[in-house]
């Protein structure tokens, strides 16, 4: 009886152990270019806790975003990993980039909040459109954010591009966002697409 009980709880032991060890497999892959910076949160994030959508976000820096006089300078790209049901336009996209926006330049993304002076401040506004759909979009979307550069403190106008993806999970679908000061002609721009080109649902 001893020898049957203590192979049962080398069995449980053994199957516990695996599971623990088995690897957790990222529902999706999104490409990170050498020397880029990656941050992944809860959607919304904290600093903007009164935007509508809901999800997880995950942006890409490139080295230059922080450095005034870089050709990269705020230039991103974002993963929106959001929860199924969700409708996504121009206008849920206009309405939830400006509190998002609006939320980083006055609170920030980090643990000191900005010190922003009242005569600096701006409102945030956002312009977007649909417009001819990118290859493998579902609908692809373009605008404007208009906003002030907190580190500069000074007006900055962002072009932006966005696209809404379909994935194979059931719970959750992807929107990109690619965003930066630079037109459009621009090649960092194929930088910023390269990483949508790169994602795929592992899910």
């Amino acid at each position: 009886m001893k020898k049957y009980f203590a192979l049962s709880i080398f069995v449980l032991f053994t199957i516990c152990a695996a599971a623990q060890s088995a690897p957790v497999k990222d529902p999706y892959t999104f490409g990170l270019p050498d020397a880029w910076r990656m941050e992944r949160t809860s959607f919304p994030p904290p600093f903007a806790p009164k935007v509508k959508l809901s999800g997880t976000e995950e942006i890409r820096f490139p080295p230059g975003w922080g450095s005034p006089g870089s050709e990269q300078y705020w230039s991103m790209a974002y993963l929106l990993w959001l929860n199924t049901g969700q409708k996504i336009d121009a206008k849920v996209l206009e309405d939830n980039l400006q509190i998002y926006y609006d939320g980083l330049v006055i609170t920030g993304g980090g643990p000191v909040h900005h010190n922003i002076p009242p005569d600096k401040l701006i409102s945030t506004k956002v312009h977007m459109k649909k417009i001819k759909t990118e290859p493998d979009d579902l609908v692809t979307y373009s605008g404007t954010i208009d906003m002030l550069d907190y580190m500069a403190m000074k007006p900055v106008r962002l072009n932006v591009v966005g696209h809404i993806k379909a994935c194979s999970s059931k719970t959750h679908f992807p929107v990109f966002l690619e965003m930066s000061p630079k037109p459009f002609t621009d090649p960092l721009w194929l930088d910023l697409k390269k990483m949508k080109k790169d994602f795929t649902c592992n899910e």
